[in-house]
């Protein structure tokens, strides 16, 4: 369920999640935001989709991609850009999609970022042993060891990826 609040809690405007008929079960983690260039409102559905809702509660699929994970962020240009964050290896974990549903951008981080370097990084801190032990099964099972949690379109047209 979506719920706008104002400061004292009041409800101002509610909606139910729309549920497309392939979807069995819903995943936390969902993310939400507001197009204030569309008035609507746009959420991302872990594992299946993102939708946009208007006020009235009319829903429309916008992406469709058993890949989303965690992030999506609407671009001025009605673009959308969304995180994949459990991909296989060498799979695109970063894509920006224009309004015809047609890829624009992609970033796959494996090609920048090697396993090995990631592996340093995190061995330097306080990583704990068992994520170590849990990159390791990751790896060996053809998942990718580098997750992407968010992704955020700068106003210079570069894009700031949280790994």
């Amino acid at each position: 369920m979506f719920v706008q609040i104002d400061r004292s809690g009041n409800v101002i405007w509610q909606a139910q999640i729309p549920r497309p008929a392939k979807l069995k079960k819903r995943c936390r983690g969902a993310d939400i935001e507001y197009d204030p260039y569309r008035d609507t409102i746009r959420v991302l559905i872990p594992f299946d989709s993102i939708i946009e809702i208007n006020r009235r509660g009319s829903s429309k699929i916008l992406v469709e991609d058993y890949g989303l994970s965690h992030d999506f962020d609407s671009r001025r240009n009605g673009n959308i850009m969304y995180t994949r964050g459990w991909s296989r290896k060498s799979d695109t974990e970063v894509i920006e999609e224009d309004m015809n549903s047609q890829t624009v951008f992609e970033w796959i981080g494996s090609n920048i970022i090697s396993e090995e370097d990631w592996h340093e990084h995190a061995k330097i801190g306080s990583w704990p042993e068992k994520w170590n032990k849990r990159l390791e099964i990751a790896s060996s099972r053809g998942k990718d060891w580098l997750h992407v949690n968010s992704v955020s379109a700068l106003s210079d047209d570069t894009y700031l990826i949280s790994v």
